[in-house]
């Protein structure tokens, strides 16, 4: 079977600085297994481009898969336990997430390519959220 290259945007390889070693090495089985099945049962493909989500029970992982290059681009990942990815799309070249954080509320972040605008307010329901969300992605 065919192998594709993984690829992290700096944005991921931030956060995966934060992470302690065995939640890293959870993140690397994970992507690993997608390296050789991109398409796993249970993923959820988004808007009009080759983007998908893919949950497993440590992470929610946003990815990119470009069949010409035989490349795998891991946009953004979650945690599964401290927040839930909600809402995922993209508005124009901007992928726009909208987080669920226990006991706070509902939080945007609007990654542009390789730098996140986290909006420093939480939201009482999503339908708030993902209304911000569109209006700031205009904006941006």
């Amino acid at each position: 079977q065919k192998m594709f290259d993984l690829y992290c945007t700096k944005y991921c390889q931030r956060k995966l600085t934060c992470l302690n070693d065995s939640d890293r090495l959870r993140f690397v089985d994970v992507i690993s297994k997608l390296s050789s099945e991109p398409n796993p049962e249970g993923r959820k493909k988004l808007t009009n481009r080759m983007a998908y989500s893919y949950r497993d029970s440590d992470f929610q992982i946003i990815y990119e898969v470009d069949r010409e290059l035989n490349r795998i681009t891991v946009v953004n990942f979650l945690m599964t336990g401290d927040e839930t990815q909600v809402e995922v799309f993209f508005h124009g070249e901007k992928l726009i997430a909208v987080n669920k954080y226990k006991r706070l509320g509902f939080r945007v972040e609007i990654i542009l390519s390789e730098e996140v605008v986290s909006i420093p307010k939480y939201y009482d329901s999503l339908e708030e959220a993902l209304e911000a969300a569109k209006y700031i992605a205009e904006t941006l």
